[in-house]
C-alpha cells in the first residue's frame, strides 16, 4: 500500500509513509467473526417476541379504554365501599370492569417480567446454538401470548388452559437448559 504525495511526486506523505508501515498486520477479527451463520434465526424470533408483547399491550389498552381505568394507575382498584359492595375504580363502578381489565394487564405483565432474561438467554445461548435457542424463544412466545390472550378474555382461571400456554414453560426451560450446556462447557475448560 503506498499513497503518494499529489504535490511532489515520488514522495510519499505521512499518511502514506503510516499506511504502509502497517501493510503487513492483518485486520484485527470482529465479534461478528464468531457469530455462527444461522445466528439470523435468532433475530427474528427476538423481533417476533418482541412484536407478541406489542399485541398484548394492545389488549391492555383495549381493556383501559373499555373499563375506562385511567392514567397513571397500572391496575384497577377492586375494595369494598362503606355499604360493604364490592367496587372498583373503573369507569362504570363495578368490580366485574376492575377485574376484567386487571386480567389483561396481569396476562400482559407476566411476559414482561421475564422477557428480558429470555431474551437474553436466547441471546446468548443461540451464539452456540443458534437453531434451539431460536425455536425455544418462539415456543416461550407462543405460550406467552396465549396465556395473555386466555388471562384477557377468562380471567386467572383461563390463563393455562389447554397446550398452548404452557409452550412458555417449555421455551424456558429449553433456553436454561442451552445455557447451562455452554456454562458447564466453559467452566470444563476453564479448569482442564
Amino acid at each position: 500500500l503506498r499513497v503518494h504525495n499529489a504535490h511532489a511526486p515520488g514522495k510519499r506523505s505521512r499518511a502514506g509513509a503510516a499506511a504502509s508501515a502497517y501493510a503487513h498486520v492483518p485486520p484485527a477479527p470482529t465479534a461478528m467473526a464468531a457469530v455462527p451463520e444461522l445466528y439470523g434465526l435468532v433475530g427474528g424470533a427476538a423481533a417476533v417476541s418482541l412484536m407478541s408483547t406489542v399485541v398484548a399491550g394492545g389488549r391492555v389498552m383495549s381493556a383501559r379504554k373499555k373499563y375506562g381505568v385511567k392514567y397513571p394507575a397500572m391496575y384497577a382498584t377492586v375494595y369494598t365501599d362503606a355499604q360493604g359492595k364490592l367496587v372498583s375504580n373503573a369507569e362504570d363502578g363495578t368490580a366485574e370492569s376492575g377485574i376484567a381489565f386487571n386480567s389483561a394487564q396481569r396476562g400482559h405483565q407476566n411476559a414482561l417480567e421475564t422477557y428480558p432474561g429470555v431474551l437474553a438467554l436466547t441471546l446468548v445461548g443461540g451464539l452456540a446454538h443458534p437453531v434451539a435457542a431460536a425455536a425455544s424463544l418462539i415456543l416461550w412466545t407462543i405460550g406467552a401470548d396465549r396465556y395473555s390472550a386466555q388471562y384477557t378474555s377468562g380471567g386467572p382461571e383461563a390463563r393455562n388452559k389447554g397446550v398452548l400456554p404452557t409452550l412458555k414453560y417449555v421455551g424456558l426451560l429449553s433456553l436454561l437448559i442451552i445455557n447451562f450446556k455452554g456454562a458447564a462447557l466453559s467452566a470444563k475448560a476453564l479448569l482442564a
